[in-house]
């Protein structure tokens, strides 16, 4: 390519990039158009203590036969008359933010034989004193939670572990668990529905009151907006839920579902201009002026730097095993803490994953004939894939699992993946 045609076609691209900067250029007078579904999203400014995916759940959930929202004063707005169908009240926040006569309201609706589901963080007292001699709750700090039910049938596959980000690191905190031993009443009137499975903590509890009965849960988090984003969280609340009773459901609907204080867009959506990344370089004169400049250079480079001196010489990316590097780095984060309860937990995932992917086999507890299947389809003798699962479940048990005691399982575990047919 010549010169001449060199500068024509600069002359070209120059002549084509002012037109449509000429086009770009906001306009302060013009405003963008939004759509009536755009103007929802900036109204419904989501954040991740919300209850606006459970509520959208709740409205077609099936064991719901009607949802209304009740407001604060409970005395005026929840009748406490039983029906002679179940009714049930849910509240989900992080506080009880009821006034003792709404308490006593809420209270009375249970024991005409109406049911209650109360998820918070703190009970406050006048609350509590109905069900403790204290404090209704005790805290364990760790950066995460792992949470499973009691009953068979509602047993998750493998417990929901749950934890919180800041800055991508998992946020070390407290988490809410019931103090049994500071309940009122007979024993038999409370039923533990699910535990924090690395203490062994109650945090779902159902509670015989009156006629009726309270679903006690302490950590609420595990329903809000950020749990229900994974599939995990969803498969949670869903059996949570089906602890509960069929019938006509009333939320007290003062919990944030978007937080509209901290949206930027909670302005009137009319008054928005939406503008793109070049739209907002090109309002500023001196970004205006270096955007044209690296476009410009950029075109020069091309123009006159487009024939290649060499070949290019191909990179040769090096063999990796992503397996074995990420078992390797999960191996050395938790045998450097010393927390060989949280690796054989994640272990024992990953080996049950792997006879679900071979074998098609899958089961909700380890059972001996669980274990007679695997031995059979993979051709290793029972013994030694019983002794897998007792070491599993041996380790899970005991914080005081040694790295001996580790490898040995490890040795057995890879007998199996090599001799497995």
């Amino acid at each position: 390519m010549n010169n001449k045609a060199k500068i024509s076609i600069l002359a070209a691209v120059v002549l084509i990039l002012m037109v449509v900067f000429y086009f770009l250029y906001p306009s302060d007078s013009k405003k963008s158009e939004i759509s009536e579904s755009e103007k929802d999203l900036y109204q419904k400014y989501l954040n991740s203590d919300g209850l606006h995916i459970l509520e959208e759940l709740l409205k077609d959930y099936p064991l719901i036969d009607s949802l209304q929202f009740v407001k604060d004063d409970l005395d005026t707005s929840l009748s406490t008359e039983y029906t002679g169908k179940p009714t049930t009240y849910l509240l989900i926040d992080s506080d009880i933010n009821l006034s003792p006569k709404s308490i006593d309201t809420l209270l009375k609706f249970v024991e005409n034989g109406n049911s209650a589901l109360v998820s918070v963080t703190n009970f406050n007292s006048v609350f509590s004193n109905r069900f403790a001699y204290s404090s209704m709750i005790k805290q364990r700090f760790n950066d995460e939670v792992s949470v499973d039910f009691t009953h068979p049938e509602m047993t998750l596959y493998l417990p929901y572990i749950y934890s919180e980000y800041e800055n991508d690191y998992k946020n070390y905190r407290s988490w809410n668990y019931f103090n049994l031993h500071n309940f009122i009443g007979d024993i038999n009137d409370l039923a533990v529905l699910g535990t924090e499975t690395y203490y062994n903590q109650p945090i779902f509890l159902k509670v015989k009151y009156g006629k009726g009965t309270f679903y006690l849960h302490s950590l609420p988090e595990l329903l809000y907006n950020a749990s229900l984003f994974n599939d995990d969280g969803l498969e949670f609340a869903q059996r949570v839920f089906s602890h509960l009773p069929k019938g006509n459901y009333y939320w007290h609907n003062h919990t944030n579902r978007w937080d509209e204080l901290s949206d930027e867009n909670s302005m009137n959506p009319d008054e928005i201009i939406k503008e793109s990344p070049i739209q907002y370089i090109l309002k500023d004169r001196n970004l205006r002026h270096a955007y044209l400049i690296l476009v410009l250079g950029l075109i020069v480079y091309v123009l006159f730097k487009v024939k290649r001196r060499q070949e290019i010489i191909p990179t040769v990316e090096p063999n990796t095993n992503s397996s074995l590097e990420f078992v390797e780095n999960v191996s050395l984060l938790y045998l450097k803490q010393e927390k060989h309860y949280k690796f054989i937990k994640h272990y024992q995932q990953s080996f049950l994953h792997f006879i679900k992917d071979k074998y098609y086999l899958s089961s909700a507890k380890v059972t001996q004939e669980f274990i007679e299947l695997v031995a059979h389809k993979s051709d290793i003798e029972k013994g030694k894939v019983e002794e897998i699962f007792k070491e599993f479940k041996r380790a899970k048990k005991s914080y005081s699992f040694s790295s001996h005691e580790l490898i040995e399982l490890h040795k057995k575990i890879e007998y199996f993946y090599k001799n497995c047919k």
